[in-house]
């Protein structure tokens, strides 16, 4: 996440992919947030947002990702109205991303995070409309917008999903109540997605308690015993295991 970035310096940026390689770790997505809004009205503020991305398609071809992740932007609430003029917005910016990004041969993907970016059909259009073979969705499990159905939400993201973002939260006796999570994988590898499978996993705490009234190693062994089962649920889907 470019969150994590307190410096982009070549120097750093050198030291960071060193301790990659040392480490087996292949820098795979860049995500971006709080650079700019690509569908805002106003043609200029959209054309910064996109120059704005710019370092980050050179600091995720430098690392060796093989896309960058971004946000449609935009209210998260009243945008029904404009859905046709979010699309022609975003066709113009993500355009003059992917115009720059040529050379590297980066894949620029939107994400669904809420508002006009989790309506399948409002992604599904812009899709359409640019129709470049370097631009996609990052369909995610669970961002989504009220009473949306993830199946079909997932479902109609998939043909240009250039990565997966299987979002999993366990509670307290390893269920996953908020949606089938073998049944949404199984819908990503039935539109014969063979990408990366990113797992945003957690683990939710016992009632009446917070996360404050855990240790430190509490916590860890938590989190990690949540992306372990993630894991575990992908594998065993896919017939990995």
């Amino acid at each position: 996440m470019n969150q994590f970035f307190d410096s982009v310096m070549l120097r750093d940026l050198k030291e960071l992919k060193q301790q990659g390689n040392s480490n087996g770790v292949d820098f795979v997505l860049l995500m971006i947030d709080g650079e700019g809004n690509m569908v805002a009205a106003d043609s200029a503020e959209r054309k910064q947002a996109a120059i704005t991305h710019r370092k980050w398609v050179d600091i995720a071809h430098y690392l060796g990702c093989h896309a960058i992740r971004c946000n449609l932007g935009g209210p998260r609430k009243g945008w029904e109205s404009e859905k046709d003029e979010i699309v022609k917005r975003a066709a113009d910016s993500f355009g003059q991303l992917l115009e720059y990004s040529s050379e590297s041969g980066l894949n620029v993907v939107i994400e669904n995070h809420g508002g006009a970016s989790s309506d399948p059909g409002v992604l599904s259009a812009i899709m359409k409309q640019v129709d470049h073979p370097r631009f996609g969705t990052l369909p995610d499990f669970g961002n989504l917008n009220d009473g949306a159905d993830p199946y079909e939400v997932v479902g109609q993201l998939m043909p240009w999903a250039h990565g997966v973002s299987v979002k999993a939260q366990w509670n307290p006796l390893w269920r996953h109540p908020i949606y089938d999570l073998t049944r949404l994988i199984k819908i990503c590898k039935d539109a014969g997605y063979s990408g990366y499978w990113g797992i945003e996993s957690g683990f939710g705490v016992r009632s009446g308690m917070t996360w404050q009234d855990l240790g430190e190693d509490q916590i860890w062994h938590s989190e990690l015993s949540a992306v372990l089962r993630t894991k575990k649920v992908i594998e065993k889907t896919l017939g990995l295991v």
